[in-house]
Parts: structure tokens; C-alpha cells; sequence
């Protein structure tokens, strides 16, 4: 099948490019450079035209433009720029010449420069409106000058600045992205256009985190996708973009330190470095290179709250009490770091090759302690987590441009890859037993939970020990060739007829190891065989107090709660046995007798990691991890055929088709119980393999006209798709008789397809643009988690639980976007000139149907049987995971002289959490609300010098989230992370 369609595309394109009556004709070209005409720095996204042929280009990041096809004759060359002069010049064309203008333009009457020296911020809005007005599609941008204004540690804090984007965040720092509701698995990242891979455990989501602001020339988001992208991005394509070199040596350095309030530490610091340059004859050669490094404490503190259901009040609604509360506090340093080579190779202006690398790492080293209190089991429980976690991506691409005539030949081979990998993860967890004295009133008091529990640490004992192992790679290898040859249908009638192949393999594969010890349990505790090394509860168990002496926040949640293991207890524990030498030598210690062992205080981390070094032989495998094991392997082969012809300058039109023919294989281990009721699971040593293969055709439509010159108006009508989660694909199953119980994949699971429709009107003038603009996205076959109950009267599973990927039948979201983004620098007032402010809001609605089995149990009134269990197949609507209901950005900001100030702030509505739906409303988890403010200020210290101030989460917004509840919200999690300050400069040279 992938042969014929290729042969197809292949003759296809041969009929395209070789059966046109004018490719011989003797036409002229038009080519130059536009810079700006008082710092001289080229201008990207200028439009550069002949009006009367209805023909022109946009100038490129460089500023350079170039434009063919033009007809033999003398003409006016229009040059404009929103927010600057118009300029024109008269040029004589002759068949077969090649004419070269190139201009500085500056801005508008009414505009004194040396009143107004600094001009990022509205140099930045400006070029990004251009990008916009100029674009045939739907794309919102931020530019380079505003990513340097931007306080923002990394780029999805950024992309989070656009319309419709709600950040998904970790530890307070952007992460993720979700686009106009959409999950962060059903978006397209790429730097240059080259695919970056998922750096997600089991999803095709990228963390943006590892990307530096300070590396890149732009930020570009398409909401609605041409046929030459990829068509795997249902909510948006972003790009980021990395410019060639300009001419001369040019350099930035930026140094910060910052600070951060949740844990008042001031050792986090930010380096940034980029140096660019060309050289050789003619300028033909430019490299750029950058590299940063970041140290920045992520600290947090949190509380998690579950609930249970006990029954129906009388007037129906759940009784819904606290069966568990858990508070905890996490010590994160995150390593940061990166960079990327650029360098280019120009032997002519109708020839470049550009080779691109770009990598970014983050390493994690944290421990998490926590405390929990599990109210339906009478039961208290500590833990220490400890995890040492890196993820890196690395990109290379080598790419080149050639022009022939009207004829553009691009290509492109890449290769990719991400690593997560977990070296290090320790998890100690301890446990006491019939902890409580009284169930807590169910008032929603909190607070009242910890009151009814003992802390005896005297019946406290160490559970279970875990070393945990993971690694993910996933490779992906490219290529790719695109065609574009220019049209010229008759007077102010042109275009260009476009054509291209891709080909993406993509490997995959998941290797997790578990190892664990549980001393609960007499013939796995070391107590038994070597006592005089631990302090011992009187049954023989390890105690806590081995492992006490650890530190923790002095006021932790405002003072609200005590993390201490057994707050306000003492140890009475027979210690007169023990070896403290031997003791020393299990926890690493130098204790000289007992007296000094800690009994107050949290856990140690390196008392749990002593434990583990010393007993690690003793440790089992724990055989179901190794069953998310997995190899993934993906080949998606790809050609399009595309046409844009514009009818004068106020009419274009788009539209094309986009053939992706994907063949999915992946492989795992099955198991199956040894017989009913068996708690082991064994492995089946056979390895097998399942896969899937499909072809979709996407047709996508679009329609610009300019209704006049400050108004246009956009159409779209796309189809797009979204390959299911890796993990979904994978044939594996867990089967567990004891608990009755069934996890497996579906790697027949449908892939995701979605009809996109898009209306945007834009109104811009020199003072800005404002954009409103509708959507609708029609999904089908979305694939989620779901948890069933197996019904089959007979089989020896009936009734078990079973957990499997499923795909939503129906998803529809619609939603309204309002953008302003608008300046005062027009103005003749020197007070007003400064103001630079912009806004966007976002109201989305969508509507799931998520499908259900309702399990009902009644008695029976003519026993046997006493009881009947019956199981309906359901459907129920829910909004879409992660969509929330309002999403709105705010920023104000003002430039003088050398100084620039900013203030930002970002709504985000409650959304749905993931895996937060349930069969009732009730039980359904969302994402609360938040308000998250920023500030940004430098002052320039003479031409090449400036200071920087920025101050993140002014309002130390914490993250919180809740139950939906049959009265009323019920708090299910809050997690602090203090605001973070950066002081700091920057420092750029050019010679």
C-alpha cells in the first residue's frame, strides 16, 4: 500500500513540475534586504510588493525577501511595515535580470527616537503583529525581542503568554502545554520545523522546560495547519525557531542569581551565552552558538485529601467522608542546561545548507517526605522518597534551500532523541497500625483529622523498601523533501503550486525495574538474623527510630500541621542490646553510643540509602514492574499536494491534501496467573508482538481576505489526527486473582481523528492589532484509561475489575478567542509614547462522551440468589480533560530612557484533572482556578550594559484542586512553591 501511494504522489508530482507552459519563460527575479532605519538591525516580516502586478514576498528572520516571476517592465516596489513609513522606489525589470533593492525604513510621523530610547517591548509586539497580519494561516508568535523582556524561565512559560494556552505545571514551573483545551499529547513540537520527541514516560507529550528562551529567534503556534506540517497536532503546531547568523561578530552574556521564598534560598543562579559571526568571502559562512546552565530550587509543600463512598444522605446525594490525608514536603534542585550550534553555508543567494543541533538536559535530585493519615483503615504511614532523574534531548538537522528559476527545492534529514532515565529511586515507607482513637467528625475540618490519630512511635515499624529503575528512549530519524515552483496565472493572479514526502521512524522502548524488601514480614526482615544492628519494636520489627534525626521545615503549611513522625511522643524501646558499631555501620552514622541516636526530627535520606546498600542482596524483583517493559517501533510516511493562489492582494486562497500512512509494531510480555486465586504472577517467556496500520487522507482548506487595509478576514477547515499513547499500544496484561483485577493494553486501540473549523477577523493600525476570532474541533475515537467491570455469567473473570485503553466516541470543543496587543508610541505625548499593553481571553466549552459500566447490586426477594449483580453499559458527558472553561493573559508595561518595566498576570479556569472523570458528577477531580502574577524590569547601563529584576509568582499562587461533590467542593490537593526573584544583567557586544 505505502508504494502505491508514494508512486502515485511520485508520477503526481512529475505531471506538477514538468508540465508548465511558462517554466522556460523569461521572467525577472527581485531580491534585497530591508533593515530598520535607526538601529539598522534587519527587519523580518516586511512586506515587499508590486501592486500593480499583485505579486510580493515577507522578509525572512534575516531580513531578506526575494521575489520571482515578475513580468518584464517598469513597476513600483512597495515597502510596509505596521507601525513604520511606507516607503516605494521605481524599478526597471528585464527578462532574465536579476534586480536587487534593498532598504532601511523607519517609523511612522509623529515619533521622535531620541525621545524613546528603549524599544523592546514594543519592537517586540510589533514584529510579532507583522508575523501575524502577514501569515496566510492562523498563527499567534512571540518574537525574539519579546522572549529577552519576558521574565520567563523557560519556553512554555512563554508559549503560555499566547491565546488559548493553559500551562501544565510541575513543582510551579511550566512544563507542558495544553492548546485551546487540548491535552499536551495532541500537540506537534518542533525546533526549524524538525520534530522533537516525547520526553514522557507513557505519552507523546515534550517537556519545553529544557528549552531556553534565550536560544531561540521566535516562538510560532499554528492553530490551523497547512498541508506541508505534519498532521499529527490537533490542538496546535509550535514551532521554535533558530535564526543564521548576521553579519559581524555579535555577543550576549546573561548572568542571574535567584531567590527563592518557599525555601529562602539564594544558591540558584542562570547563565545564558550566545555568540554569532560570518566570515569567508562574501560573507557565505555564519555559525551561531549558544549555551546555558540553570540551578534552581523547586522546593514545595503540599496536602492531598481522598474520599470515600459510604452511601446516599436521604435526599440522594453521597455521603462522601475523608478516608485519607496525606502532608508532605518536597526538597527538589533542578540542574538545567543546553545550547545549540547553527551554521550555515550560502555559495550563492539561490543556495544554503544549514546544519542545526540543539540540546537540552534537565537533571532532578529530590526528596519527598510525607506524611499520611488513612482514616478508613485506622492507619498512619510515613515515607521518604528519593530520586535522582535526568531527561535530555538532543536534535540535529541538515537542511538546505535551493532556487532554480520559479522552481524552490527544499530538504531536510534529522535525527532526534530523548532520554529519561532514573538512575537512583528509593522509596521507604513506614507503617502503624490501629492508629486512631476516634473518627474524626465529617465537618470538612482537616485540621481535625491529625487530632484523632496517636503517633506512637512505639508501634511504628518499617514497611517496605523499594529501589526503583526506569529508562526510556525513544530515536527518531527523518527525512524529508518539499517542492515549490511559483505561479503566474494572469494579471495580479499568482501563487505557488507546492509538493513534498516524509518519511519518520520512530523507536521506542521501556525498561523498569523494581526491587524491594518488606521487614514487615518475618522471613524478610534483616532484624531477625542480625538484631544488634537496629532498635526493634517488641514483635522484632525494625522501628522508626534507626531512621529518625532528618530535618524539616520549621513552619510547614503556615504551621497548620506538624511533619515530624510522631509529634509530641517518645521512643520507650529496648535499645540495650544494640551494636552501635554495627549500627553505625548500617546507617552510616558515627554515633558513639545510643544515648546520642536522633529521636526527634524527619527521616534521614541517607539513613534509608545506608539501609539499602547493606541489604540490597537480600532484595526480591519485583516481576509485575518488569511487565511495563516494552519496545514501540513506528514508521509514518507522508506526501502532500498543495496549491495558494492569490486572486489581486486582498484574496487568497489555500488548500491541498496530506497523506500519512502509519504502521505501528510493538512488543511485551504477557502473563498469566498459576491458577485461580493465586497472588504470583509469571511471567510468560514468550515475547510477543502486536501492531496496527492505517492511512489517512487530511484534506485542509483556507481563506484569507482583506476586507481593507487595516481588516482581514480568515477561514479555515482542516482535518487532523493524534496516534494514541504509546503505552495504550503496548500488548501486555496483569492479571491478579487475589484482588480481582485486570490491567492490559489495546493494541488495536483507534487512532484519534478531528475535523477543524476556524473564523478570525483581525483589525490592526499603527497602534496594534485586535483579533477575535471562533473555533470548533470535531474529535473522534480520542483513546483514555478506562476501569470496567468484566460481566460474563460463567467465566472465571466475572466480575473482575478491568483496566484498558478505550476510545471516547465523540469530543467537541468550541470556544471564542478576543486578542489585543496594542502600543502608544504613535502618540505625540512623551508621557504616552512608553505604554505598551496587551491581552487576551479564551472561553471554551466542550462536550466528552465517556462511556461507563454501572454495576448495581440489590437483594433478590425469591432467593437464591440472595443477591443480583447488574451491569448496564453507559454513556456520560464531561468536559474534556484539561480544558478549562476561561483562560485570559494581562500585561502592562512602560519604557523610558533606559528603563522598561512589565507586570503579567494569567487566569487559568478549573479544568477536569486527568483521570478525573467518574461515573457520577460527584466524583469528578478538577484542576481549581488560579491567578499567577509577574514582574519584569531592566534598566540599560550605558549602550551594551543592562540590569534585569524579575519576580515570578508574585502572589505565591498555590496549585489546588478539588472534588465536585454532591453539597459542595471538596479539597483534594494544595501545593505551595513560593515566588522566585532574579536579579541579574546582560551584557551584548558586536564588533
Amino acid at each position: 500500500m505505502q508504494k502505491k501511494v508514494l508512486f502515485t504522489f511520485g508520477m503526481l508530482l512529475l505531471l506538477v513540475f514538468c508540465w508548465q507552459p511558462d517554466l522556460l519563460a523569461q521572467t525577472a527575479t527581485l531580491s534585497g534586504t530591508i533593515t530598520d532605519g535607526a538601529t539598522m538591525q534587519p527587519l523580518p516580516f516586511v512586506n515587499v510588493g508590486i501592486p500593480s502586478q499583485g505579486i510580493g514576498a515577507t522578509t525572512e528572520l534575516d531580513g531578506t525577501y526575494r521575489i520571482t516571476n515578475i513580468t518584464p517592465g517598469i513597476y513600483t516596489v512597495e515597502v510596509s511595515y505596521l507601525g513604520y513609513a511606507t516607503a516605494s522606489r521605481e524599478l526597471t525589470f528585464v527578462a532574465g535580470g536579476a534586480q536587487e533593492f534593498s532598504l532601511a525604513i523607519s517609523e511612522g510621523a509623529g515619533v521622535n527616537l531620541t525621545e524613546v530610547v528603549v524599544t523592546g517591548q514594543a519592537e517586540g509586539q510589533r514584529a510579532a503583529i507583522n508575523q501575524q497580519i502577514n501569515s496566510n494561516t492562523i498563527v499567534n508568535v512571540v518574537s525574539k525581542e519579546r522572549l529577552q523582556e519576558l521574565p520567563d524561565q523557560n519556553a512554555a512559560e512563554s508559549v503560555g503568554r499566547l491565546s488559548g494556552v493553559s500551562v501544565i505545571r510541575d513543582a510551579g514551573e511550566g512544563q507542558r502545554i495544553a492548546v485551546r483545551g487540548i491535552s499536551p499529547r495532541l500537540n506537534n513540537i518542533t525546533v526549524n520545523g524538525q520534530r522533537l520527541p516525547s520526553t514522557q514516560e507513557n505519552d507523546r507529550s515534550t517537556d519545553l522546560s529544557m528549552l531556553s528562551p534565550d536560544m531561540l529567534e521566535g516562538i510560532e503556534l499554528y492553530k490551523a495547519l497547512t498541508p506541508d506540517r505534519d498532521g499529527d497536532a490537533i490542538g496546535g503546531s509550535v514551532n521554535f525557531t533558530i535564526a543564521k547568523a548576521r553579519e559581524g561578530m555579535r555577543g550576549v552574556v546573561r548572568l542571574m542569581g535567584t531567590y527563592n521564598g518557599l525555601a529562602r534560598s539564594a544558591n540558584n543562579y542562570r547563565a545564558n551565552l550566545s555568540l554569532s559571526n560570518r566570515f569567508g568571502q562574501d560573507n557565505r559562512f555564519g555559525y551561531i552558538i549558544t549555551g546555558n546552565y540553570q540551578q534552581i530550587d523547586r522546593s514545595r509543600e503540599f496536602e492531598t485529601v481522598g474520599y470515600e463512598s459510604t452511601g446516599t444522605n436521604t435526599d440522594g446525594t453521597l455521603k462522601q467522608p475523608i478516608a485519607d490525608l496525606q502532608i508532605g514536603y518536597t526538597e527538589e534542585t533542578r540542574t538545567r542546561g543546553g545550547g545549540s550550534l547553527t551554521f550555515d553555508f550560502s555559495p550563492s543567494k539561490k543556495h544554503e545548507i544549514m546544519l542545526n543541533s540543539t540540546l537540552g538536559f534537565t537533571e532532578r535530585d529530590r526528596n519527598r517526605y510525607r506524611r499520611r493519615f488513612r482514616v478508613s483503615t485506622s492507619e498512619q504511614r510515613y515515607d521518604l522518597r528519593e530520586i535522582e532523574q535526568s531527561t535530555t534531548v538532543l536534535s540535529n538537522a541538515l537542511s538546505g534551500e535551493h532556487l532554480l528559476g520559479n522552481l524552490a527545492i527544499d530538504w531536510s534529514a534529522s535525527y532526534s532523541l530523548s532520554r529519561q532515565d532514573q538512575p537512583f529511586g528509593l522509596i521507604a515507607t513506614f507503617q502503624e497500625l490501629n492508629a486512631t482513637t476516634a473518627t474524626p467528625e465529617d465537618n470538612g475540618d482537616l485540621l481535625a483529622v491529625p487530632r484523632v490519630f496517636r503517633n506512637n512511635l512505639d508501634n511504628t515499624q518499617l514497611r517496605q523498601v523499594d529501589f526503583i529503575f526506569n529508562d526510556v528512549d525513544e530515536d527518531h530519524t527523518t527525512g524529508q523533501v518539499d517542492l515549490k515552483y511559483n505561479l503566474r496565472l494572469g494579471e495580479k493572479v499568482n501563487g505557488f503550486l507546492k509538493a513534498g514526502a516524509k518519511v519518520r521512524r520512530i523507536v521506542r522502548g521501556k525498561d523498569n525495574t523494581i526491587d524491594f524488601l518488606r521487614p514487615y514480614l518475618a522471613g524478610e526482615n534483616p532484624a531477625r538474623d542480625d538484631p544488634s544492628r537496629f532498635i526493634r519494636l517488641p514483635g522484632g520489627q525494625i522501628s522508626l527510630a534507626n531512621f529518625m534525626g532528618g530535618s524539616l521545615p520549621d513552619s510547614f503549611l503556615d504551621g497548620q500541621y506538624d511533619l515530624r513522625p510522631g509529634s509530641g511522643a517518645t521512643f520507650g524501646l529496648p535499645t540495650e542490646d544494640l551494636d552501635i558499631e554495627a549500627y553505625n555501620n548500617t546507617f552510616g552514622t558515627n554515633y558513639g553510643s545510643v544515648a546520642e541516636i536522633p529521636t526527634t526530627g524527619g527521616i534521614r535520606p541517607d539513613a534509608v540509602v545506608g539501609f539499602y546498600d547493606t541489604y540490597r542482596d537480600i532484595f526480591e524483583r519485583d516481576v509485575e514492574a518488569d511487565l511495563e517493559d516494552y519496545d514501540g517501533e513506528e514508521t509514518v510516511t507522508a506526501a502532500y499536494l498543495m496549491s495558494e493562489i492569490n486572486l489581486g492582494k486582498r484574496w487568497m486562497l489555500l488548500g491541498g491534501v496530506r497523506m500519512e500512512r502509519t504502521v505501528q509494531e510493538y512488543s511485551a510480555r504477557i502473563v498469566a496467573a498459576r491458577e485461580e486465586g493465586d497472588e504470583e504472577i509469571i511471567p510468560d517467556p514468550r515475547a510477543i508482538a502486536a501492531g496496527r496500520s492505517y492511512t489517512e487522507w487530511l484534506p485542509m482548506f483556507h481563506l484569507k481576505y482583506e476586507v481593507a487595509k487595516w481588516f482581514d478576514v480568515r477561514l479555515a477547515a482542516t482535518k487532523t489526527l493524534a496516534r494514541p499513547d504509546f503505552f495504550n499500544l503496548v500488548p501486555w496484561s496483569r492479571i491478579n486473582n487475589s484482588e480481582q483485577e485486570i490491567d492490559r493494553g489495546r493494541p488495536d486501540l483507534l487512532h484519534t481523528t478531528a475535523w477543524n473549523y476556524d473564523l478570525f477577523l483581525s483589525f490592526y493600525n499603527k497602534f496594534g492589532l485586535l483579533t477575535l476570532g471562533g473555533f470548533r474541533k470535531q474529535l473522534r475515537n480520542v483513546d483514555y484509561v478506562r476501569t470496567s467491570v468484566i460481566f460474563q455469567p460463567g467465566s472465571i473473570f466475572n466480575g473482575y475489575q478491568l483496566t484498558e485503553p478505550d476510545n471516547v466516541p465523540t469530543t467537541d470543543v468550541e470556544g471564542l478567542e478576543i486578542d489585543l496587543q496594542a502600543n502608544l508610541r504613535p502618540l505625540k505625548s512623551k508621557l504616552l509614547r512608553g505604554v505598551v499593553f496587551g491581552g487576551n481571553i479564551t472561553l471554551l466549552t466542550s462536550t466528552t462522551t465517556y462511556p461507563f459500566f454501572e454495576v448495581n447490586r440489590r437483594a433478590n426477594p425469591t432467593p437464591p440468589p440472595f443477591f443480583v449483580t447488574t451491569v448496564t453499559d453507559t454513556l456520560r458527558s464531561a468536559p474534556l480533560v484539561g480544558q478549562a472553561d476561561l483562560i485570559a493573559n494581562a500585561n502592562l508595561g512602560y519604557e523610558t530612557g533606559g528603563f522598561s518595566g512589565r507586570i503579567s498576570a494569567t487566569y487559568q479556569g478549573a479544568s477536569l484533572g486527568t483521570d478525573g472523570v467518574s461515573i457520577r458528577e460527584e466524583g469528578d477531580r478538577y484542576d481549581d482556578s488560579f491567578v499567577r502574577m509577574d514582574l519584569a524590569l531592566t534598566q540599560k547601563i550605558g549602550p551594551s550594559l543592562t540590569l534585569l529584576v524579575n519576580v515570578n509568582n508574585l502572589l505565591d499562587t498555590p496549585e489546588r484542586g478539588y472534588l465536585f461533590g454532591s453539597t459542595r467542593q471538596l479539597p483534594t490537593e494544595e501545593e505551595f512553591y513560593g515566588l522566585t526573584a532574579d536579579l541579574g544583567f546582560i551584557w551584548r557586544f558586536n564588533r
